[in-house]
């Protein structure tokens, strides 16, 4: 939202939330006791997506922008669906996270 022209792309700017988000919940479920590979994972998301949506990647953090830039009007639409962009995609890395969690822990057991 904070990006000049955001709301003309916005199948990319959502595509890079919902990914971005995604990857995020992976990284933070298979870390294991490893915080420091879930902070660099987060500063790499971030940056990575920076331009193309402003590196949001959590809906507190969206809802934060879209009041400081007070056009309420103009983006509450774009910003309802960046927030459903973001809760799929980590709605998606924890299922994929427990998938891989579940799998391997099959196979570790027997």
């Amino acid at each position: 939202m904070e990006r000049s022209n955001g709301e003309k792309y916005i199948v990319p700017v959502l595509l890079a939330e919902m990914l971005g988000s995604s990857l995020l919940m992976l990284a933070f479920n298979l870390r294991g006791d490893d915080t420091l590979v879930a902070s660099l994972t987060y500063f790499a998301l971030v940056v990575c997506t920076y331009e193309f949506s402003g590196g949001h990647l959590n809906p507190s953090i969206s809802l934060g922008v879209y009041i400081s830039t007070k056009r309420y009007v103009k983006n509450l639409l774009f910003m309802i669906f960046i927030i459903v962009a973001q809760t799929v995609g980590c709605l998606g890395g924890l299922g994929i996270g427990y998938l891989l969690r579940v799998t391997v822990t099959d196979e570790a057991t027997g």
